[in-house]
């Protein structure tokens, strides 16, 4: 009985943990923006296919928050691919919008080579 237990609390979290991330995209980054004091915006050169219901017509500005350690990391890793001309991998939130509630919230960055 204990390790169906363990089982199904596996596949639970297994399926949560990837339910919570709406979307992906590859892109160059054409503009990057310290918009307020929570939240950065950068610009994609693509539109990501699947967005948050919470996004307006911004689909290709997304988000993240600055005030935050991973925050902070992300905005370093952006940072330097925009200076790099470097494309970047970007996964954001289904559920969550970032800045203004209309703009897709970072939640990972991977700068590509």
């Amino acid at each position: 009985m204990n390790k169906f237990k363990v089982i199904l609390m596996v596949c639970i979290c297994c399926f949560y943990t990837s339910s919570t991330v709406a979307g992906s995209l590859t892109t160059t980054i054409s503009r990057i923006s310290a918009t307020t004091f929570t939240y950065g915006l950068i610009f994609s050169d693509t539109v990501p296919s699947n967005v948050p219901s919470c996004v307006g017509s911004y689909q290709n500005q997304l988000s993240w928050d600055k005030t935050t350690e991973h925050g902070k990391l992300m905005m370093t890793l952006l940072l330097s691919a925009y200076m790099a001309g470097k494309s970047v991998y970007v996964q954001y939130s289904d559920t969550e919008c970032g800045l203004w509630g209309v703009h897709p919230l970072i939640t990972r960055v991977d700068v590509l080579n």
